[in-house]
């Protein structure tokens, strides 16, 4: 049973695109770049679309190459946020290994594990984890450097929104935090996709 959702951080979730300076061009100082981590806005229509898979009862998996050490900093954020999830993975430990490596790895120790075929699919942002991801058999929704939208997040915009409509027909009452979680993906989904979607029944 496909029952779990991977999302990156960095790029992903967050928006990192303040401190990406740092990891560019010939002198990159990752150290700095990892240790304002904290200091990220939240990417909105990635947070809508964790929120609408918990509620739709996923487990939503966080997966980042980030350091170890980055853990208190990033649980902090996630708190401050008010990001929910059921599994914090940090991969980098003292090593330089590329990203696509540690998450290629962390995949093979994870489904060991917790069994093959339960990820419905990923979010993440670098090609060439994107690349790997699908390499490895899995559906992955590319989430663009801000101010951009690839086909993929438009059609991950759809999938959230018949979810929340599934659980309308399904549930016979629209409760407050239902309702206001559907007028949050109306809203990201008109802003950021330019998608128009019907306001939840009253």
């Amino acid at each position: 049973m496909k029952d779990t959702i991977v999302v990156d951080l960095d790029g992903t979730l967050s928006d990192c695109s303040a401190r990406r300076y740092l990891v560019e061009g010939q002198h990159r100082d990752y150290e700095a770049f990892h240790e304002r981590c904290d200091q990220d806005p939240v990417n909105e229509p990635v947070a809508t679309t964790i929120a609408a898979m918990i509620m739709a009862r996923f487990r939503i998996v966080l997966v980042s190459a980030r350091p170890s050490s980055t853990n208190e900093k990033t649980l902090a954020w996630l708190q401050k946020n008010e990001i929910a999830f059921h599994e914090l993975f940090l991969l980098r430990g003292d090593g330089s290994e590329p990203d696509q490596d540690l998450k290629k790895q962390w995949l093979e120790d994870w489904e060991e594990a917790n069994g093959k075929g339960r990820i419905l699919f990923v979010l993440d942002d670098r090609q060439k984890v994107v690349d790997t991801w699908r390499a490895l058999g899995l559906t992955c929704f590319q989430v663009a450097s801000y101010n951009e939208q690839p086909k993929s997040m438009v059609t991950l915009a759809r999938l959230v929104l018949d979810l929340v409509e599934e659980r309308d027909r399904c549930g016979p009452t629209w409760s407050g935090a239902y309702r206001e979680l559907h007028e949050r993906v109306r809203k990201v989904c008109s802003r950021a996709l330019g998608l128009e979607v019907k306001r939840a029944p009253q």
